[in-house]
């Protein structure tokens, strides 16, 4: 699927113009605000004037009061208004720090999400400062990140990545949706998962309906009483008295109950209102997408998403006073929901999660307007790219080069000189491949790749705790690609100077015993070295395998990289003259 490839300032152009509308609405706002706030200011003061210097005066203040009621009503609609609008020249500021490359270190890591042993997470900087997480990453919710971190961290098949690419392209264009949902941040970002599946699962807090029956009964006799008591007199305190210790005791039985009660009442509660939130959001979209469809239908029940009703019920438990034991008269419909809802919640939060995560990638697809999508196929393995460019890096300094792999080519040996962009190359190649395959954009002129199964092995860390060694290291991180060839077939693996931690002899033996069981195993990748030696194990494999390099040139007694990819074997190695230009006398 190819971008439309609109002008690269588009973006820009109207992020300025929307941040420019909404730093005047927020200015406009406060202005009021300060005018409204002053004036109740000068209105109270005119009620306590009135109070302490004329008191036989004070018929005068009702209709002070409640011309103050109005006003107060005014003045949180005029702050919230100012808080949106606020909350949108934010999100607008932070969208052109994007676009100028400024994201680094803003935003969510995604830093919880690293796990040493996995595949290629640590290698591509999937997580971290400065990772593809923190660039892709306007999720709201916690769900939603989380959701995003699986995409990264798992291919898709080529139908799901079809699917995700139409819904995002349907999406992209929607700027007036990403900012609705920015200025709902506060309110979605309450979301909590893990709550949420507590109070589905947790077992029934009241089931005697008799006793629900009784406590309601006495309730309801309390305020039947107190009604009489204050509208007829007499003694009808007497009955409204006994009721009261009743009611007590009452109370102090389902003490235990209500203690339940409260901690699922809070986050669930809260959990449940920005669910609803999104799913209103959601219910007013009109999508032709599949998978926005399927969203939209798992949300939204008749417009009217049974988890605003739920949030609804939990809402009406909070002002309840305990004396009344209202709270436990609520607990029955909330039960009766749940019992009907517990299995929906699961659904409810995936579809939550992904619609954030569309919304996310459709966000970045938007400002990235020259990037195609990858051309994803179903038979492999493939990985066919034309201008790759690094996507963590600054398009203007970015080189882009080729890579071609396939069942005819299935490995390149990348030979060249330290610094020449050889390791930067294979995260450009990795990181490619999990951006088509999560259904997001390339930076590339055109990516055509089938799913596989990304392996990689470039940095390495011994343990004194552990008791590993470097090159034991190296070693596990070899056997995990071995297996992923043998059961995740295809793979495509990076190695970045194979074997190292080990003397020459050892490497080019061990590096063309393991490259031939790779592609053996059906296995395409990449490899990079400084060892000119394991240029002939390539020879030895043609046409399947194939020799680049990357070079460099002294100039003016200064080493520079062209930083691109050229056929062939380097032929020349600048180590020394690194060295003599870092002052070393060698």
């Amino acid at each position: 699927m190819e971008s439309d490839r609109r002008p690269p300032s588009a973006p820009r152009d109207d992020y300025r113009q929307r941040l420019s509308s909404r730093a005047r609405a927020a200015a406009r706002h406060a202005r009021r605000e300060r005018g409204i706030r002053w004036f109740k200011r000068a209105l109270l003061g005119s009620v306590i004037g009135y109070v302490v210097f004329d008191p036989t005066e004070s018929s005068a203040l009702v209709p002070l009061a409640v011309f103050l009621v109005p006003l107060t009503l005014v003045h949180e609609l005029v702050i919230r208004a100012w808080r949106r609008t606020a909350i949108a020249a934010d999100y607008y500021q932070a969208a052109l720090a994007r676009l100028d490359h400024r994201w680094i270190g803003v935003g969510p890591s995604g830093v919880r999400y690293r796990d040493a042993a996995h595949l290629y997470a640590d290698d591509l900087d999937l997580f971290g400062r400065g990772s593809l997480f923190q660039l892709l990453c306007t999720a709201r919710t916690r769900v939603g990140q989380d959701m995003l971190a699986a995409w990264l961290l798992a291919p898709a098949d080529a139908q799901t990545v079809r699917a995700r690419q139409a819904a995002i392209v349907e999406l992209r264009d929607d700027v007036d949706l990403r900012e609705t949902l920015a200025v709902l941040a506060d309110d979605v970002r309450r979301l909590d998962a893990a709550a949420l599946r507590a109070w589905a699962e947790a077992p029934a807090i009241l089931s005697s309906r008799g006793g629900r029956a009784f406590g309601f009964c006495v309730a309801v006799g309390l305020i039947a009483s107190f009604v009489a008591f204050v509208s007829l007199g007499g003694n009808w305190w007497l009955p409204a008295l006994a009721l009261l210790v009743v009611e007590a005791v009452m109370f102090v039985a389902a003490r235990p109950i209500l203690l339940q009660l409260s901690p699922l009442v809070g986050p669930a509660g809260e959990s449940l209102a920005a669910l609803a939130r999104i799913a209103q959001v959601v219910a007013r979209l009109t999508v032709n997408a599949p998978l926005l469809s399927e969203l939209q239908a798992a949300l939204c029940s008749d417009r009217r998403p049974p988890s605003a009703r739920a949030a609804k019920l939990y809402g009406l438990l909070l002002p309840s006073p305990p004396v009344l034991l209202f709270a436990a008269q609520l607990v029955p419909p909330l039960e009766t929901w749940r019992a009907g809802l517990a299995r929906q919640v699961p659904e409810w939060l995936a579809s939550a999660g992904q619609f954030d995560v569309l919304l996310a990638i459709a966000g970045y697809a938007y400002e990235h307007p020259a990037d195609p999508f990858a051309d994803v196929v179903d038979t492999g393995p493939l990985f066919e790219g034309e201008g790759l460019a690094h996507p963590l890096m600054s398009p203007d300094t970015c080189v882009r080069n080729d890579v071609r792999l396939s069942h005819e080519l299935r490995m390149v040996l990348i030979s060249g000189s330290n610094m020449s962009g050889k390791s930067t190359f294979l995260r450009c190649v990795g990181l490619n491949l999990v951006l088509a395959l999560a259904g997001a954009p390339v930076p590339a002129r055109r990516l055509r790749v089938s799913p596989m199964t990304l392996a990689t092995a470039m940095r390495f860390v011994d343990s004194i705790h552990e008791g590993t060694s470097f090159f034991m290291a190296v070693l596990v991180r070899l056997r995990a690609i071995m297996q992923a060839a043998q059961e995740r077939a295809p793979v495509l693996f990076l190695l970045d100077e194979i074997l190292p931690g080990t003397n020459s002899h050892d490497r080019v033996v061990g590096a063309e015993a393991v490259l031939r069981e790779l592609l053996k195993r059906g296995a395409v990748g990449l490899v990079t070295t400084h060892d000119l030696a394991l240029a002939r194990v390539v020879d030895e494999l043609a046409p399947q395998a194939a020799n680049f390099h990357c070079e460099d040139q002294l100039v003016d007694g200064r080493m520079t990289f062209d930083y691109k990819l050229r056929p062939g074997v380097v032929q020349k190695s600048n180590a020394l003259a690194l060295m003599r230009q870092m002052g070393l006398d060698v």
